[in-house]
């Protein structure tokens, strides 16, 4: 199953995906990722700092961007099972 990689620099998390799959919606199912307008777009709490294995780097919102491999860059890292 394809992965991606969450990191804050201290700790990294390596999580599974979906074909078809948004990218918060992945990350839910392991971390404590808030989405407060249910996967609109329009909150903006989402936001990830996003670097592809080419080394591109973008913001991007989870809750509208595809589930794939890369890695995400956020502050704090909380995982739902300690």
């Amino acid at each position: 199953m394809p992965h991606m990689t969450v990191t804050n620099g201290r700790q990294t998390v390596m999580i599974p995906f979906e074909d078809g799959e948004m990218t918060a919606v992945s990350l839910q199912r392991v971390l404590h990722f808030l989405t407060p307008c249910h996967g609109h777009g329009t909150c903006g709490r989402c936001k990830i700092n996003v670097i592809l294995p080419d080394g591109t780097r973008s913001a991007q919102l989870a809750c509208m961007y595809p589930a794939r491999e890369m890695t995400i860059e956020m502050p704090v890292i909380r995982l739902k099972v300690d």
